[in-house]
């Protein structure tokens, strides 16, 4: 118990000593943030006008040199780790200098931060990102203490430890309201508002989002409206006020809808669902539910399909028959297996509570007692198991300061021992017999690191081989694309570059495994990849997603005419020979394809290859061997199941399916 009040009061004096002071932002910082606006999608040009602006500033203070390593430090960890330690290695030295100074001590443990978010060590991630927080709630500079009060509240959040979470986001706060900076205002509340609504404190809640609205309404960048109204409904529901809460649940709806962000859009209605029978309105609800059924079934989205179910069986609790009630059962239980066998822990704690709510609505009491003990029995002990995690963190992080300072006393000792040495010595001999011995260490260093490099490199490339790497085909692997892939055509769509995914299957794949067995399945997968990378264009894209399928990605070219690639590719295919028991064999593809233009996140790529996937089913249809494209992201799949497949070719048929305007 002793443990925990001082390790709460650690964290808490900083923020309580440091409430009343002012934290506006350096001209040197409002540079900084200037150039990180401008070419924050040009990580290189960033580092260019950083250190030009760093060079053009003699009198910056070291705080602000800090500043501009850990944000250097921040950029080069994008690219390789390499030279992300080359900055911590100036920070550690800063450090060394300025032992004493927050905001030094602060940027070197984002620099660490980073670092092992590269090399994905989360355990080493959250101890230095909280030795960050520890520091930053003495820093004197406005910049870090935003970056990492906002930065460290899905951390504490993970943890249930919505305590340091509040501090981090009042610090965060207090920065942007000493600088009246309103985007930076609209973050910090609107993430409050979140804090609050997760600890039960809706009135707070409200009172933050009613900030973040205000905030909102002087900037034109809007990206926070949506998530604005929802936490407003959702606050709204806890506090009984269900016709306000349909209100701005129905205000997020329309916004969502007009952003075409469809999968979201179902789970508002699912929320609007919820308190509609919460209202009594089961036959509104009822309607709701149906519908994202429906949607969930037709885009194959597990997750949605069985909350949806889940829903239903809150319906049919409302219907006083005892077959709707055996049902619901069935259909509550269905869901929660689900839940449990993908690990969602928060989905069964809410589900519990939800359910316990409708069954209070009905009347049911002895039920709806049942549902909330067993939402407070999870609740508890998911909260227990983090709270313990989180203070283990927190006390690693203490640890880790100790150790630091430990090593920092530690070379200033040995610096000043060297230094009193060198003096009492003569210094012509001690000269030379160090430049000797440092030469001579130098050779050594450089032959034993040389060959420590190379041996890490030969390492680091047959580890990401078999990482990303299919062992049968030796294609690219789905977790290639996923982590690759998917990043560098997200960075082509922020350029304005259009790429092209290819969804290719084996027509009659299975018959062929069926007459001549899995061994000649497994040649067959094998001499269409060696196929298809011996077409130059598809040398280094070709992805095997799973069994027959798999996915090229054609990279943005001006001159691409994709249905010459796509003749081609096909052509390819049909035209190849492979020897199954000394016969030698043809196979047939199917194509479909969709441009890259408009995907903003992993989930349009994910909807990217759906719709992709559409054009290969219409492909199989119409009679396989043949390529189907997709022209537009936001195309309606009702749509394009409507399309008329054109008039065949000899062999190919090559048609694009264009949404209408």
């Amino acid at each position: 118990m002793k443990q925990i009040i001082l390790t709460l009061l650690l964290l808490t004096l900083p923020y309580t000593l440091h409430a009343q002071q002012s934290y506006e932002f350096s001209s040197l910082e409002l540079e900084m943030d200037r150039i990180a606006n401008k070419y924050g999608s040009n990580s290189s040009e960033v580092l260019k006008q950083m250190e030009k602006l760093l060079a053009n500033s003699p009198n910056a203070t070291p705080e602000e040199k800090g500043l501009f390593l850990a944000y250097d430090c921040s950029l080069r960890a994008k690219l390789t780790s390499t030279l992300a330690e080359e900055r911590l290695k100036d920070l550690k030295n800063l450090s060394i200098n300025y032992q004493d100074n927050a905001s030094i001590r602060t940027a070197t443990a984002l620099c660490e931060a980073e670092i092992a978010r590269l090399h994905d060590n989360d355990e080493e991630y959250e101890t230095t990102i909280i030795k960050a927080f520890i520091f930053m709630q003495d820093a004197k500079l406005a910049t870090l203490r935003y970056w990492i009060g906002l930065n460290v509240q899905y951390l504490f959040g993970k943890y249930q430890d919505y305590q340091s979470q509040e501090i981090g986001l009042l610090i965060g706060l207090k920065v942007a309201e000493d600088n009246q900076d309103q985007t930076r205002l609209a973050a910090a509340n609107q993430l409050l508002a979140e804090t609050y609504i997760a600890t039960e404190q809706y009135e707070l809640a409200l009172k933050h989002n009613k900030e973040t609205q205000k905030a909102t309404n002087n900037i034109d960048d809007k990206w926070y409206q949506s998530e604005i109204y929802t936490n407003k409904a959702v606050a709204l529901t806890k506090l009984g006020k269900l016709d306000q809460a349909i209100e701005f649940y129905r205000k997020s709806l329309a916004l969502t809808k007009k952003l075409k962000v469809y999968r979201e859009v179902q789970f508002i209605n699912l929320d609007i669902a919820y308190v509609l029978m919460l209202k009594g309105n089961n036959s509104e609800a009822k309607t709701l539910i149906d519908d994202v059924q429906k949607y969930a079934k037709q885009y194959d989205d597990e997750f949605l399909i069985y909350q949806s179910l889940l829903f239903t069986s809150f319906q049919q609790l409302t219907n006083t028959s005892s077959s709707s009630k055996i049902q619901a059962q069935i259909n509550f239980e269905l869901s929660m297996s689900y839940f449990e066998k993908n690990n969602y822990q928060q989905s069964i704690i809410d589900s519990w509570l939800q359910k316990a709510e409708i069954l209070k609505i009905t009347g049911n009491y002895q039920e709806s007692n049942h549902a909330f003990t067993q939402y407070f029995s999870l609740s508890k002990d998911v909260f227990i198991n983090n709270n313990i995690k989180a203070k283990a963190l927190i006390a690693n992080a203490y640890q880790r300061i100790r150790l630091d300072d430990k090593a920092i006393a530690e070379y200033k000792l040995t610096r000043a021992t060297t230094q009193k040495f060198e003096l009492a010595q003569n210094r012509r001999y001690f000269v030379i017999g160090v430049a000797l011995l440092a030469v001579i260490l130098f050779f050594i260093l450089l032959h034993f690191s040389w060959r420590l490099w190379k041996k890490q490199q030969f390492k680091k490339q047959e580890i990401n081989r078999q990482r990303y790497y299919d062992p049968l085909t030796q294609a690219y692997n789905r977790r290639y694309f996923d982590e690759i892939i998917c990043k560098k055509l997200l960075e082509d769509c922020l350029s304005n570059k259009t790429s092209y995914l290819l969804l290719i299957d084996i027509d009659h794949f299975k018959l062929f495994n069926d007459t001549y067995g899995h061994t000649a399945g497994d040649t067959v997968l094998k001499e269409l990849v060696n196929s298809l990378k011996g077409d130059s264009r598809l040398l280094d894209s070709v992805v095997r997603m799973g069994g027959e399928e798999f996915i090229i990605i054609l990279a943005p070219d001006e001159n691409l005419r994709i249905d010459a690639v796509v003749e081609r590719i096909l052509k390819l295919v049909s035209n190849a020979q492979i020897i199954i028991e000394d016969t030698p064999k043809s196979i047939t593809i199917s194509i479909g394809y969709i441009p890259v233009e408009k995907a903003n996140n992993n989930e349009d790529i994910k909807a990217l290859v759906n719709l992709a996937d559409k054009g290969l089913y219409i492909a199989k249809d119409s009679g396989r061997n043949r390529a189907i494209g997709i022209k537009d992201l936001q195309c309606p799949a009702n749509y394009i199941d409507k399309v008329l497949i054109a008039q065949e070719n000899e062999l190919l048929t090559l048609t694009e399916v264009v949404c209408p305007t």
